[in-house]
């Protein structure tokens, strides 16, 4: 038999604290008011969660589910200062998490699962939001990423063939950080994204960065440690500055910036590795740097200005200007 618990807890008045806990197969629970508390735990076989909270203050949210095939899914509608946790145990998981605040909602998430296929959505709205995840094991998803200005971003992947993609990020920090091998980090061309500063980091082998950035307007800074790592960016906008360091054998970067006074830094050192980049726009800055050998890197530049320096036999500098 499946339990399900339906709790609808309305507050009266601020200074009423309302706090609900289910331990059952299926839970729903909806809360408004203030000094909110809901727990839920679910343990075995295919579970689901269900909590809103709306209009909230100073408001926690907790679940724990350990299995696979379970369903933990959280939304904070209109509220401040509250926190959401989703703790994830076992295979093909999903934790969803949505937040909307007062204008500054200073609300924070975290998702941590531990297992294999698993996934997560994130949704956050209006300024002064966090959400970090922790996700370990392997073939795991961020599958929608939405953090809209003011807010701050910070996932960790650790396992092989795991993937963050579908992220709009608009005005916000974020930082992806992801250890193994064969990873993937892809925000599409479908959305038009729009970031204060982006970090990434991989170490491993085969991993792929690709992203594709509408008026950046801040900083770029991607980090590959390992063989057979490629890095691939379009990015528009004007006074960015972008930089990407590469360490290890076989590595690519594809590069295509559009916009005035942006400042690009591209180093690699190893063997084998390539650059392709190129810079259409006026008071642009390029500068590479390989050091190993057999190392390639080709230059496409508009009305700006660029620096290769290679160490090592066998390189090869090619750089194209067009004036016009």
């Amino acid at each position: 038999m499946k339990w399900c618990a339906w709790v609808v807890l309305p507050v009266m008045l601020a200074s009423f604290t309302a706090q609900a806990q289910v331990v059952f197969e299926g839970a729903d629970i909806l809360q408004e008011g203030d000094r909110l508390t809901a727990e839920v735990v679910q343990q075995g076989t295919p579970h689901s969660a269900y909590i809103a909270q709306t209009n909230q203050t100073d408001s926690h949210v907790s679940i724990e589910q350990k299995g696979y095939q379970l369903n933990g899914w959280v939304v904070q509608y209109y509220g401040t200062r509250s926190t959401v946790m989703v703790d994830q145990e076992g295979s093909f998981n999903y934790a969803g998490v949505a937040q909307s605040g007062r204008f500054e909602g200073d609300n924070h998430a975290r998702v941590q699962q531990n297992g294999t296929g698993n996934s997560t959505s994130i949704r956050q709205y209006h300024g002064g939001n966090s959400f970090d995840a922790r996700i370990d094991g392997n073939d795991n998803v961020i599958d929608e990423l939405y953090m809209f200005e003011g807010n701050a971003t910070t996932v960790v992947q650790q396992g092989n063939g795991n993937d963050i993609r579908w992220g709009y990020l608009w005005g916000g920090t974020a930082m992806f950080m992801q250890y193994g091998d064969a990873n993937q980090i892809d925000f599409g061309a479908s959305y038009s994204t729009e970031i204060d500063q982006l970090s990434v980091e991989q170490r491993g082998t085969l991993n792929h960065a690709g992203l594709e950035l509408a008026n950046l307007g801040g900083t770029l800074n991607v980090i590959q440690v390992g063989d057979r790592n490629d890095l691939s960016a379009s990015i528009s906008g004007a006074g960015n500055n972008v930089s990407s360091t590469s360490a290890g054998d076989d590595n690519r970067i594809e590069l295509d910036v559009v916009g005035d006074a942006n400042l690009v830094s591209l180093q690699q050192s190893g063997i084998e590795n390539a650059i392709d980049a190129s810079l259409r726009a006026s008071s642009a800055g390029l500068s590479i740097s390989q050091s190993g050998g057999a190392n390639n890197a080709l230059v496409t530049l508009l009305d700006g200005a660029a620096g290769i320096y290679q160490t090592g036999n066998s390189n090869v500098a090619n750089i194209h200007q067009v004036i016009r």
